[in-house]
């Protein structure tokens, strides 16, 4: 079927910068992708099959500038939408795409354990523990810092201490020591913050 161009409503391409769709195709409307490891944000990319035709996406984008692809935030997930709008205003598709973050169990045992990061790059390591609900529950986590070569420590509940605190985000791949005090299963949601 040759559809008019005037009324075609349809996207020729639909793209997301850490995140995979699968292979996209312009009569499948709905999309479910996983969050790539340590992704917080995503550029859309959208091109329609026709030139005069609108095309707009859900939520805004981050950054205000559509000039460098659609900007969205993908904290804990997203349902993004992408709306296509014929050129002569009567016909719409929306093409809808839902981001889910996975989640890694860390176990921990009573007392000290060691754990290499597996969640986003550079997060607040507080937000991370409050977040997940296991600060009450941590004693101290340290880093051992090559560059200065000294330990970096955090203690949850302390953090108005001067000079107490000196660990202040988890960076992907790090490895750090963490003392609690019962078992307890850190539920990590990868490529997302708190």
């Amino acid at each position: 079927y040759n559809m008019p161009d005037a009324i075609d409503a349809r996207l020729a391409s639909l793209t997301f910068s850490g995140v995979d769709i699968g292979e996209f195709d312009s009569r499948q409307t709905e999309y479910v992708a996983a969050l790539g490891d340590g992704v917080t944000e995503t550029t859309v990319e959208a091109e329609a099959m026709q030139r005069r035709t609108m095309v707009t996406t859900d939520p805004l984008d981050a950054d205000g500038d559509d000039a460098n692809g659609h900007q969205v935030s993908l904290q804990g997930g997203a349902q993004i939408t992408v709306t296509v709008t014929s050129a002569d205003g009567s016909r719409t598709r929306v093409y809808s795409v839902t981001v889910e973050t996975t989640t890694v169990d860390i176990a921990f045992e009573t007392g000290w354990n060691t754990f290499e990061w597996p969640g986003a790059h550079s997060i607040d390591i507080g937000d991370a523990l409050r977040g997940d609900g296991i600060a009450d529950k941590v004693v101290v986590v340290y880093h051992w810092d090559e560059a200065t070569r000294t330990w970096l420590a955090l203690f949850p509940g302390l953090e108005g201490v001067p000079g107490l605190n000196t660990l202040t985000t988890l960076r992907q791949g790090r490895t750090y020591w963490m003392a609690v005090t019962e078992p307890v299963t850190w539920a990590v949601r990868m490529g997302a913050t708190p």
